[in-house]
């Protein structure tokens, strides 16, 4: 008697390795979602230095719906792990409702990504140019000699210019010209050639009161007056129209300091 009222009936013991199961396949569960969000935050991340160290235009180049698609489904694994929990038909058709919903955005999405990746590719791939190789003439790539030549053209005024296309204007490689501008500059491609439109967005600002923020935003590079009018408040912490009613006595001083940097 003793020793049956210590044995487990067959049902019993299978109904725990069913649950020992259940809960180890919760857990790899959990693990993956961990695991697969930390890499897309990681790889997200490589993606915008790589846009902002190539690109002076990027803000139609952030794939904003590649984030939102991912959190979705993410959620969508959130809520399938606790609806494990949850044994109701309701739960299942809600969940049924957002694979209706999630999957058909995420096609539309994704079939327009081809045209975007053909524009980006150059920046995650960096093609390899003979000027990227160490060369006799390296001891003459001064970055105050470069930035001179790119500061007297005015080169960063070009629309949709890019850290490729400036690199071969300054016959060196697009690494060397991302490493002098990280280095001494302090900022990415991107910041810096938005620094240098906007100070001289301020300068057309006060020359031309007359004219349109459209007009000075082409002026200075920008395709569409709504991102010049971000990047510039992003800067001076202004919008341009504010800037330009009280700016002209800020602006002097904002010159003599910029002068005073480039010196340095």
């Amino acid at each position: 008697m003793g020793k049956s009222s210590h044995t487990k009936l067959p049902g019993a013991v299978g109904n725990d390795i069913s649950s020992a199961n259940a809960y180890t396949g919760i857990v790899c569960n959990i693990a993956q979602l961990g695991y697969l969000t930390h890499t897309f935050i990681h790889q997200a991340r490589i993606y915008e230095n790589e846009i902002d160290n190539y690109f002076a235009d990027n803000y139609r180049l952030q794939l904003s719906w590649v984030r939102y698609c991912f959190y979705a489904a993410l959620s969508i694994g959130i809520c399938v792990l606790i609806s494990s929990f949850i044994l109701s038909e309701r739960v299942l058709l809600e969940l049924n409702g957002l694979y209706a919903i999630f999957y058909p955005v995420f096609g539309i999405c994704y079939i327009q990504y081809p045209r975007t990746y053909v524009y980006i590719e150059p920046a995650i791939y960096p093609s390899v140019t003979i000027t990227d190789e160490p060369s006799k003439n390296k001891g003459r790539l001064v970055w105050v000699d470069l930035k001179k030549s790119i500061l007297t053209e005015k080169y960063y005024l070009k629309p949709d210019v890019n850290i490729e296309e400036m690199a071969r204007y300054l016959k060196i490689g697009r690494t060397s010209l991302s490493r002098f501008i990280n280095s001494e500059e302090g900022v990415n491609f991107n910041a810096w050639v938005n620094t240098l439109r906007i100070e001289e967005s301020k300068l057309l600002l006060i020359q031309y009161p007359d004219y349109s923020l459209i007009e000075i935003s082409e002026m200075v590079g920008y395709s569409e007056s709504s991102n010049f009018s971000r990047q510039f408040k992003l800067i001076t912490t202004k919008s341009p129209s504010v800037w330009r009613q009280t700016g002209k006595v800020a602006y002097e001083e904002d010159r003599t300091l910029h002068s005073q940097k480039q010196i340095f």
